[in-house]
């Protein structure tokens, strides 16, 4: 797949080059969609080729799979939140959300490619209490998570509350989870 895209790097590079050039002059929705797709062409590429040196060493089992190992870690200084695999930044001109060369971070498109056969892929709101009330319920151990099944459940009703009370908007609290279940003092803002 490498090869493949390396192939034509240097005419789509030029293209793209030349409608960003056309796109500084005139604006259309047909040219937007052009260049949006060439660069995720670029973003695409640049992913193969960062994974194509990390795994370039590893050894294949009798499947013909590797296994490339990954480090997590949390964005925020807090130390809360979602959880990212650390891994190789891939630049790009005008990216808004730097892409890394793990399963996490990658275009869809990329990871049905590498592991369409053996995964999932799972994306849903408010994920971490979802799974532990899912597997609780697989185990028959839902007695030992109320607290959070309601918090689940009515979800909704307990970020509205935290909003009155601390009279901010939903998108402003980056941590409302946190604080509807961990029952700490916090201090939003002042």
């Amino acid at each position: 797949m490498i090869e493949d895209l390396r192939k034509d790097e240097a005419e789509r590079n030029t293209c793209l080059n030349n409608l960003e050039a056309r796109l500084q002059r005139q604006t259309s929705p047909d040219l937007v969609e052009q260049v949006q797709k060439l660069k995720r062409c670029q973003v695409l590429g640049l992913l193969a080729e960062a994974l194509g040196k990390l795994t370039q060493e590893l050894v294949e089992d009798a499947q013909g799979h590797v296994v490339h190992e990954v480090m997590y870690e949390q964005n925020k200084p807090s130390f809360r939140g979602r959880l990212f695999a650390k891994g190789t930044t891939i630049h790009v001109t005008d990216d808004k959300y730097p892409r890394k060369a793990t399963l996490q971070s990658m275009h869809k498109e990329l990871r049905n490619a590498l592991v369409g056969g053996f995964a999932y892929d799972v994306d849903c709101e408010n994920s971490e209490y979802r799974l532990i009330c899912s597997l609780a319920s697989q185990l028959n151990l839902e007695h030992l998570v109320p607290t959070i099944i309601n918090y689940r459940d009515k979800r909704k009703i307990y970020i509205g509350m935290i909003c009155d009370r601390y009279g901010g908007l939903y998108p402003q609290l980056g941590h409302v989870q946190d604080m509807a279940t961990d029952c700490q003092p916090h201090v939003m803002w002042r």
